[in-house]
């Protein structure tokens, strides 16, 4: 297979099944043999985690490769037939999911591992847009070339310009509605149901 995932750093590692044991000590499901700081849980995947803010999306189109910036990782951690995600930035564990954001990610790595030439290397990462849109699969290899592919249930390669337009365009609608608030009076909410 030409995807390679980059190992993450060892204290961002230990940060991910640490975040995870503390969960699962507060929601009271630590298993009998976990209470002493958890066993390990097998690490799946370790993706870096790019971002591209508001400033790079509304001026034209961005290419992530010399826009985005390497905010933290993502990990795939696996414990029996549960799989959840653990994002670290910097020193905190920003999220734990599970569901159906994390087969989507499998789903795509899987589907991409399938589309590409096995003859270029290609780096899994994951492209955050924030506030802006949707995060991406990115393949970045290092010769050019990168491909994305969507996070859903049913993931395809989707093109790059499309993508930076589509984030583009979301990002200048909520600058807008907040000046609207700001210049009216009126509260804006910049937040759905799914906190994004």
């Amino acid at each position: 297979m030409a995807i390679t995932t980059t190992s993450g750093p060892e204290d961002a590692t230990q940060l991910a099944v640490r975040g995870l044991t503390a969960l699962k000590r507060a929601q009271g499901t630590l298993g009998a043999g976990e209470s002493g700081g958890g066993r390990a849980q097998a690490v799946d995947a370790s993706l870096p985690v790019y971002h591209m803010g508001p400033d790079a999306l509304t001026a034209g189109i961005p290419k992530p490769a010399t826009s985005a910036r390497r905010i933290g990782w993502r990990y795939l951690l696996a414990e029996g037939q549960t799989k959840r995600a653990v994002e670290v930035i910097g020193d905190t564990v920003s999220s734990i999911t599970q569901g159906n954001g994390v087969r989507n990610l499998e789903r795509a790595l899987s589907v991409a591992s399938k589309t590409v030439d096995n003859l270029r290397p290609y780096e899994a990462r994951v492209l955050v847009f924030g506030r802006a849109g949707n995060s991406l699969l990115w393949l970045h290899a290092d010769a050019g070339g990168d491909r994305y592919f969507s996070l859903d249930e049913q993931p395809q390669e989707v093109d790059e310009d499309g993508a930076m337009l589509s984030a583009g365009r979301k990002t200048r609608m909520r600058q807008v509605m907040k000046t609207l608030g700001e210049n009216t009076g009126v509260t804006t909410h910049d937040t759905d149901e799914s906190g994004g």
